[in-house]
């Protein structure tokens, strides 16, 4: 169950997260290309940490951790519960087993 609501939200968020993390790669390395040298490290710097996050971080990390949590990674504040559940459970219905 909780392993398939981490398959679903990858393969719903995948693609967005990934397009906008490579522009801000590309408006990075477009920093890393001035004259400044201090622009350069920054655009380097920037460009760098987020491909490292849209790699590994978001793709591997968050959800091996949040496959392996379960059930603790899904906690929800009291006041929110009467609207667990609403908006999700008619687009897993149409989703075959």
């Amino acid at each position: 169950r909780y392993a398939r609501a981490v398959t679903t939200g990858l393969a719903k968020t995948g693609k967005i997260i990934t397009s906008a993390a490579l522009i801000m790669v590309l408006a990075f390395g477009g920093l890393a290309t001035s004259r400044s040298i201090e622009m350069q490290q920054l655009g380097f710097g920037l460009a760098m940490a987020v491909l490292l996050d849209v790699t590994l971080i978001r793709t591997l990390v968050v959800p091996s951790l949040m496959a392996l949590m379960g059930r603790w990674n899904w906690w929800m504040p009291d006041v929110l519960r009467p609207l667990a559940g609403r908006g999700l459970q008619h687009e897993l219905a149409d989703e075959p087993a």
